[in-house]
């Protein structure tokens, strides 16, 4: 059996109480007075359109989504030096579909697109032991939807 004992002094990420020469070290407890939660962008806002034409026979459905966030922290606590680092950018994504449906709504194949301009963003950013990770977002994607209803 062994044992080791070390003073700690500063410890980013320890979980409960530790008694050390400084004093008792207690990272649950703090004064977060002013801080922002955690990924709360200041602002996010989403705009929809979507248009709709009879052309022989069927409807021509088109229409676009556009989304948008200021940017955001990925921690509670941070430091004007570590700001950088845990900082979620700010973006703005590009969504668009286009299809026909059949006047009666029994049937319809759209065509669709998500980020359709290729945005590379961030959606989180952590700290693992001395490493900051960021999580890179879904890249442009598309695809096609077929749907059909049973009367």
């Amino acid at each position: 059996m062994q044992q080791s004992h070390a003073k700690v002094r500063h410890y980013q990420g320890i979980v409960g109480s530790v008694a050390n020469e400084v004093g008792l070290f207690d990272p649950i407890r703090g004064d977060f007075s002013g801080a922002r939660l955690p990924f709360s962008p200041k602002w996010q806002s989403s705009l929809s359109a979507d248009y709709s034409l009879p052309l022989g026979g069927v409807n021509l459905t088109m229409g676009t989504t556009i989304s948008s966030q200021s940017k955001s922290l990925g921690v509670l606590a941070i430091t004007n030096a570590d700001k950088d680092l845990y900082e979620v950018n700010g973006r703005t994504l590009v969504s668009a579909r286009l299809g026909v449906e059949a006047p009666d709504g029994r049937w319809a194949v759209f065509g669709w697109g998500r980020n359709i301009f290729n945005k590379y963003y961030w959606t989180n950013t952590i700290q693992t032991y001395d490493t900051v990770v960021r999580y890179a977002g879904r890249p442009a994607e598309y695809g096609l939807t077929v749907r059909f209803k049973f009367q």
